[in-house]
């Protein structure tokens, strides 16, 4: 386990190649370092998986948080916050199976089209376009690049699934406390 000596004010700043797609809630740096351990160790139990968090994130017992922000837009002249529409269908597993077309009585059933299992599934999400995001943290910030850049992880919602927010480079920049607190 790490000592909290090692673990030091950190902002993550990311470029991604294709939008970020946002719900209900902003992605957090904890859940996107959670994402990536369970594909670098696929089966493990959650309270495993959080007690690994604590060698990258600092962990606040009083509070039982890890010490990370939330999703920020970082704007630039050349490139302000673009909102798009982003499309995808729906996964169609387990909806259309063999048992709709099977026979019973020997006739074969109608098929409902308007709506229920064959209705079309295309879902609209927004998503939205940054010059680069960005994190702050308190933990081993390089650990954690090497963590994001070698799993299959991005920001957002379908990252895992359509590789939406995929991450291609993170810099870290070191901040530094304001006396003993880990505000920065």
């Amino acid at each position: 386990m790490t000592s909290s000596g090692t673990l030091k004010p950190f902002r993550l700043v990311m470029k991604t190649v294709t939008p970020v797609v946002i719900t209900e809630y902003a992605p957090n740096l904890d859940g996107i370092i959670f994402a990536s351990l369970e594909q670098v160790y696929p089966g493990a139990a959650h309270s495993t998986l959080v007690e690994s968090m604590k060698d990258f994130l600092l962990f606040n017992d009083q509070l039982q948080c890890f010490h990370s922000s939330c999703l920020r837009f970082v704007v630039t002249p050349e490139q302000g916050l673009v909102a798009r529409s982003y499309f995808r269908t729906d996964r169609l597993e387990d909806k259309l199976t063999s048992d709709l077309y099977a026979t019973k009585n020997g006739k074969y059933p109608g098929l409902m089209i308007a709506g229920g299992p064959t209705k079309r599934r295309l879902s609209e999400r927004s998503s939205y376009e940054s010059a680069i995001y960005s994190f702050d943290g308190v933990g081993c910030a390089e650990t954690i690049k090497r963590l994001l850049l070698t799993a299959f992880v991005g920001i957002g919602y379908d990252s895992f699934n359509v590789g939406n927010g995929e991450i291609i480079d993170i810099d870290i920049i070191k901040l530094k406390m304001l006396s003993d607190s880990w505000i920065f």
